[in-house]
């Protein structure tokens, strides 16, 4: 089935485009929270000299004794944070709850940074770690979805939802 969708022109200026967070987002009344617990890594040998933290968030759905789905993000803070426009967590356990994916494990990395460098630009190591080999190139299954505004926590925030769902299809 197609969807016409009626033409607008996109606004030259679209710094001030912001979307609003559907309902899978935000804490929900009796979906219980997972446990998220915090690590850092120091022994990269991938990339030697670079420390990072991440987080693994453990859904209140998981049983021990029965297997769960992993999945890694990137970015790790930006996309746990419960204030923040991802909401990685809150968005596992309400998903989970709903039966909308199976019980999944995330983990939440940051990149790396190299401690011993004194310029904050330079301590990062994010582009090298994660725009090398393109999805398309490596043969994946992926889908990309572009909106107004710039490159976003917000927009990605707000497609996560449905980008899990279309995942775990």
């Amino acid at each position: 089935m197609t969807t016409q969708v009626p033409y607008r022109p996109v606004p030259v200026d679209q710094s001030d485009v912001r979307y609003a967070h559907g309902p899978d987002s935000v804490v929900q009344s009796g979906v219980p929270a997972g446990e998220t617990i915090e690590f850092d890594w120091r022994d990269s040998t991938t990339y030697p000299g670079t420390s990072r933290r991440f987080w693994v968030h453990v859904p209140a759905m998981y049983d021990p004794s029965e297997p769960a789905a992993l999945m890694v993000f990137q970015d790790g803070q930006w996309y746990l944070d419960p204030e923040g426009e991802v909401r990685g967590g809150i968005v596992l356990d309400n998903l989970i709850h709903g039966g909308d994916i199976p019980v999944v494990i995330g983990v939440f990395v940051d990149p790396g940074v190299f401690e011993d460098v004194a310029d904050a630009h330079d301590r990062k190591n994010r582009n090298v770690e994660y725009d090398a080999a393109a999805l398309a190139e490596a043969g994946y299954d992926f889908r990309l979805v572009l909106g107004d505004g710039g490159h976003s926590p917000n927009h990605g925030g707000v497609l996560l939802p449905d980008a899990l769902r279309w995942l775990w299809r």
